[in-house]
């Protein structure tokens, strides 16, 4: 989270034409994770105007993409590939060490869904004529549609958080820029993200107890115990 941290300061000098500084944190961004890279040639998005209906559009077809499976056997063959390639001590070692999983995620429909859908609500509660041209609201875009895509391949949400990260930025301007959504849609923005808070506490909760607190996510808090 340090390297996306940093990758929102790039979003930001970047969509201020400040480039050299822009270029400097996407350096630092670099240094603290290497798939910090993949944001550079999104950053050219600032110039492409995101129309409603092109945004639901994107959902939309990565959404039948993620969910039909498609990608499964495309993703098996490139792992193998390199793997094939790959030494005990090269670069493609050290990535495929790093994502030495299950290319699947292993949930069905349903649980896909659930994954993908806040996301997804998110994106299209917040979209605003002001947050259109937003550079942090066209990331946050991106990475929703390439969690939908490649929702059977685990580490790829590594790398769609260097995008949604821009969701920080993204839904403040929906609610206090100068064009922010209207009242009845801000009042489902708001119920969603406290139902949202409130499905994500009780999840951590019920995988800390279902697992003697032994959970892959061992997040602790006042709420999450």
């Amino acid at each position: 989270m340090i390297s996306a941290s940093f990758c929102l300061l790039v979003v930001f000098y970047f969509e201020k034409d400040k480039i050299k500084i822009a270029l400097f944190f996407l350096i630092v961004a670099f240094l603290f994770h290497p798939y910090a890279i993949f944001i550079a040639p999104f950053l050219f998005v600032k110039r492409i105007e995101f129309k409603y209906v092109y945004v639901m559009v994107a959902l939309g077809v990565s959404l039948i993409i993620g969910l039909s499976g498609i990608l499964d056997s495309i993703m098996s063959i490139l792992q193998f590939f390199l793997a094939s390639l790959s030494s005990d001590d090269g670069v493609l070692y050290q990535i495929l060490k790093y994502a030495d999983r299950d290319v699947g995620s292993g949930w069905n429909i349903v649980g896909k869904l659930a994954h993908l859908l806040p996301t997804i609500v998110m994106v299209v509660l917040t979209y605003t004529s002001e947050n259109s041209q937003s550079l942090f609201y066209k990331f946050f875009v991106i990475g929703a549609v390439i969690l939908n895509i490649f929702v059977d391949v685990v580490y790829c949400e590594r790398i769609a958080t260097f995008f949604t990260i821009s969701e920080i930025i993204a839904v403040p301007l929906a609610f206090y820029g100068q064009t922010p959504v209207r009242n009845t849609r801000r009042s489902y923005l708001i119920i969603f993200m406290i139902l949202t808070m409130l499905l994500y506490v009780y999840n951590i909760n019920f995988l800390n107890g279902y697992t003697n607190n032994n959970t892959p996510v061992p997040y602790k808090s006042i709420l999450t115990n």
